[in-house]
Order: C-alpha cells, then sequence, then structure tokens
C-alpha cells in the first residue's frame, strides 16, 4: 500500500492506494499517530484504494474516534464498485423490496435506509428513519465524523 500525505494548516489529507489489509494496516495506524497531533481536519483519499479488510476498518474508526474530538474526518472518493452496490439496493429498494442492509460506511447506508438502527456492542442504542439518524448530533459524532461546533 502506498500512502501519500499533504498537510495544509491544520488539515491532512491522506491518499491511499492498493490494500489496507493486516499487512498494512499498522503502517497507516503509525503514520497516522505520527501525523494527527494538531490536525483538526482528516481527508481520507479512497480513489486509488482497491481493498479494505476489517484490520483496515479498524483503523480508521479509531482514526475516527481521535478526529471525532477534534473537527472531523471525511472519506472522499469511494470505489466505483460500492457505489454501485448501493445505486443498484436503492433501485431494488424502490421497486418495493424490503432489504436488510448491514453497512460499515454510515453517511451512505443512512443515505439509503428508510429506517435505520444504531448498535454497539450487539444491543440496539438508536433507531429512526435514516435521514432522521444522519442528523442525529450523536449519530453525527460517533459515526459521521462530525463534531460539535
Amino acid at each position: 500500500m502506498k500512502i501519500s500525505k499533504e498537510k495544509n494548516g491544520n488539515a491532512l489529507l491522506v491518499a491511499l492506494e492498493g490494500r489496507l489489509d493486516t499487512m498494512t494496516a499498522p503502517e497507516l495506524e503509525a503514520e497516522l499517530k505520527q501525523e494527527l497531533n494538531g490536525v483538526e481536519s482528516l481527508e481520507l483519499d479512497f480513489s486509488k484504494l482497491d481493498y479494505i479488510s476489517s484490520a483496515g476498518l479498524r483503523v480508521l474508526l479509531s482514526a475516527h474516534k481521535i478526529m471525532s474530538g477534534k473537527g472531523g474526518m471525511k472519506v472522499t472518493h469511494v470505489n466505483e464498485i460500492v457505489q454501485e452496490v448501493f445505486d443498484i439496493i436503492r433501485e431494488i429498494n424502490h421497486q418495493g423490496m424490503t432489504i436488510l442492509l448491514v453497512e460499515q460506511n454510515a453517511n451512505m447506508a443512512l443515505k439509503a435506509a428508510d429506517k435505520g438502527y444504531v448498535m454497539e456492542t450487539g444491543r440496539i442504542t438508536l433507531s429512526g428513519t435514516g435521514k432522521d439518524l444522519a442528523e442525529n448530533q450523536e449519530v453525527k459524532e460517533a459515526y459521521l465524523g462530525k463534531s460539535r461546533k
């Protein structure tokens, strides 16, 4: 995996290329720990990222937790295939079929959802329409990378 970083004041852009997996996740984790001091805005560019494993997701979750207290984190240029899957799910749902979607990308999932549930350690802690959950301050801070200003 190739990691490119660009710092602009208190904003950091990190572009990932290749695979974020068990072997490369520790490298990203170390890079982020080194760079996040003083950073208020983190943007992760996934335009050249081919794959993310659960180990990679754990590193992203850890970064998100750190950044939610500082100003925020956003992921941009999500893989075209992931976007296509969401488009297909939306189309099937518009045709009247109920779909159960379990997804790590909360922003995209809530945009596609009529109803959503937030689970923490196996328990439902919040529920509501996708729109209501996306606008909920607790959800924004914990899962969408937006903190209180």
